[in-house]
């Protein structure tokens, strides 16, 4: 819905008009995120699992913890890394 206000502008050599202001929504185009026209889904997924943190490695590996993170991969647990998460629940 717009609204519209006359405004009389006048001026010292008696020179005047009426205005309308006019207020419009402005129309914003439905933006679709994706490419090729296909929307993209955005999906949470498990990014580390239980004993596989920070604090956990470095108190379970010491000071050999930098040189198992370049050896291999301490921190990461191929069984759930990386599986999708359907629902979450903020406690």
């Amino acid at each position: 819905m717009s609204t519209a206000r006359r405004i009389h502008i006048a001026n010292a050599q008696a020179r005047n008009a009426t205005v309308v202001a006019k207020s419009v929504a402005p129309k914003i185009p439905q933006l679709v995120m994706g490419i090729g026209g296909e929307a993209a889904e955005f999906r949470r997924y498990v990014a580390a699992g239980s004993g596989k943190l920070h604090e956990d490695l470095s108190q379970a590996m010491s000071e050999d913890y930098s040189q198992a993170l370049i050896d291999g991969d301490p921190e990461v647990d191929f069984e759930i890394v990386g599986r999708f998460i359907d629902s979450t629940q903020s406690v």
